[in-house]
């Protein structure tokens, strides 16, 4: 790769990526975001997402905080690609199929709700 091929530091972790020499530019990687002039890769979507749930609940237990930060993950990755297989987003985040399944019906009825 030459110094000229596109790379992109996530603001919030420093992680780096190329772009492949010989391919079509991009924004920036498929998996990342960009917003506000923030750049973000995937995990740190999924922290913030995560830290989001943490503060928003305001339960101060250690084992409280970790079951919403794993439901805020499922719930990010669900909202994020809802149609992927439960199976798929369970590997993705090493979750459980179950686990996952009982998010999205979580989340379809809170859209039915609102």
């Amino acid at each position: 790769m030459s110094s000229s091929d596109p790379f992109w530091r996530c603001d919030r972790c420093n992680v780096t990526t190329r772009q492949m020499a010989g391919r079509e530019r991009t924004e920036c990687p498929e998996s990342w975001t960009e917003r506000d002039g923030v750049l973000h890769c995937l995990k740190c979507q999924r922290d913030v997402a995560a830290d989001l749930a943490v503060e928003q609940a305001g339960d101060s237990s250690v084992d409280g905080r970790a079951q919403v930060r794993r439901w805020a993950v499922v719930e990010f990755e669900l909202e994020r690609d809802p149609d992927r297989s439960d199976g798929e987003i369970a590997r993705a985040i090493s979750s459980s199929v179950p686990t996952v399944s009982k998010a999205r019906k979580r989340l379809e009825a809170r859209r039915r709700a609102a």
